[in-house]
């Protein structure tokens, strides 16, 4: 069993940052699936954003729109997913328990495309079950 990871923050009440490594032990993904390159203002359970740092190195690009690199959506909504698999495990690892509360992704703004070089930031939020992602706080 790997240890639990070390959050740089764990006063309660406040925001927890997560380092890649810490992620890795959060989360089974490994390169080239793991989309999320660090996790901050995480509230356990609640809400949290992400750093996914883009490189014209990413083997999407390749061939998704060569001359014209951009980011597929779906991979976007994977770091989303990512993210919000974070949070949930954050407050298991920083309480001992779960609140019993679905993960799921944020909707994010249309004509935000990743593009190298340069970082995409996916929200992510944890909803109770039968909540609607629109009614879901927006990403700033």
């Amino acid at each position: 069993m790997t240890p639990a990871p070390a959050a740089a923050v764990t006063a309660p009440g406040k925001a927890l940052s997560y380092s890649s490594d810490d992620i890795k032990r959060m989360l089974p993904h490994r390169w080239p699936m793991l989309m999320i390159d660090r996790a901050y203002d995480v509230v356990p359970g609640v809400s949290g954003r992400g750093i996914k740092s883009v490189s014209v190195n990413e083997p999407f690009f390749a061939g998704h729109y060569p001359d014209h690199s951009i980011m597929p959506g779906v991979m976007i909504v994977e770091a989303m997913a990512q993210l919000v698999a974070v949070v949930y495990v954050a407050e298991i690892v920083e309480n001992g328990t779960g609140n019993g509360t679905a993960p799921r992704t944020a909707r994010r703004p249309p004509g935000t495309a990743a593009r190298p070089p340069g970082t995409t930031r996916p929200p992510g939020t944890a909803m109770p079950p039968g909540t609607s992602a629109t009614s879901a706080p927006s990403a700033p």
